[in-house]
């Protein structure tokens, strides 16, 4: 009867032992999986948010080049000045 007794409780304990396994194996997928998706959705605003740079920044040098080649001299002169001051700044 002890030794019957004795093992239900080891089948007990070990079956208990192997729950708290799988439960700590299906934590660690979804905790890898969650990282995953925060990862690619940090990926994916980055990547948004360069592309609307990328956009910005050739609409207004478009603008501005289109603009410099048909203004006045004295305006020609000016963006030519800043534009050598910007790039002594820049080095």
């Amino acid at each position: 009867m002890y030794r019957e007794n004795n093992k239900d409780a080891l089948k007990q304990f070990l079956f208990h032992l192997y729950k708290k396994q799988d439960g700590r194996f299906w934590k660690k997928i979804a905790l890898k999986a969650w990282i995953e998706h925060t990862s690619r959705q940090k990926r994916l605003k980055r990547l948004k948010a360069y592309s609307g740079n990328y956009t910005y920044r050739r609409k207004m040098r478009l603008l501005f080049g289109g603009w410099r080649g048909v203004s006045h001299q004295w305006f020609k002169e000016r963006i030519n000045e800043e534009a050598k001051e910007y790039e002594s700044n820049k080095k």
